[in-house]
């Protein structure tokens, strides 16, 4: 079974730390590490795979891409098991196979691991660069869906709050007339100035009271 991309991202920093864990035993115990395998106490050898697996553990937990680390264990747990298998023909055979078969189970989920990482940075790899989601040009799309649209009329702004002077609105007369004037003559009529029939917003009024002068912009 392949893990998921985000599976294998997350055991990738659990194999991260286990390979700290096991650099530092093959680094710090080399010798009684290193008999107990059957590798007849090579303990250069032994110290030298504990770096390797220190180095792999920081890439894995520090990389933004940890592919070619996890790759790296594989490579490494396959040299394990050419190192381990003399083992098995000396005095410490239960040792050395015990070591095998742990290599062999880690190999199996690293080599997992490797392929679930390397399948998703393929398919992210895929350029879209060139597509725009246009059916058509950029320049042949601009304006196209007004040529045969009509707005809804819940859409369209309402008579009464279209700009003066453009809207008609009914009165309760089933009559139609001028917003401008309309609202005009509701001024007028509030200030106890009556206009003219038909006129279209233009004040008419009454003389003025005698020894009162006409407010500005009333006719006399």
């Amino acid at each position: 079974m392949v893990p998921s991309r985000q599976q294998a991202r997350t055991l990738s920093r659990g194999l991260g730390w286990f390979s700290l864990g096991l650099g530092l035993v093959e680094l710090l115990a080399a010798k009684p590490l290193s008999r107990s395998v059957g590798l007849r106490g090579d303990v250069t050898l032994m110290r030298a795979y504990g770096l390797r697996e220190i180095f792999t553990g920081i890439g894995l937990l520090r990389a933004e891409d940890p592919t070619p680390f996890v790759w790296a264990r594989v490579a490494g747990d396959a040299l394990d098991m050419v190192t381990l298998a003399p083992g098995l023909r000396t005095g410490e055979r239960r040792g050395a196979a015990v070591a095998l078969a742990a290599v062999a189970g880690v190999t199996l989920l690293d080599l997992a691991c490797a392929r679930s990482l390397s399948s998703a940075t393929k398919a992210a790899a895929v350029d879209y660069s060139r597509r725009s989601g246009w059916p058509l040009p950029a320049d042949e799309m601009r304006g196209a869906a007004l040529v045969d649209f009509t707005p809804p009329r819940d859409m369209s702004t309402p008579p009464a709050l279209r700009p003066l002077g453009t809207a008609q609105v009914g009165g309760t007369d089933g009559t139609t007339g001028n917003v401008g004037a309309i609202a005009a003559n509701a001024a007028n009529s509030a200030n106890g100035v009556d206009s003219l029939p038909g006129s279209s917003g233009t004040v008419q009024g009454a003389p003025a009271p005698d020894g009162l002068a006409a407010p500005a912009g009333r006719g006399a």
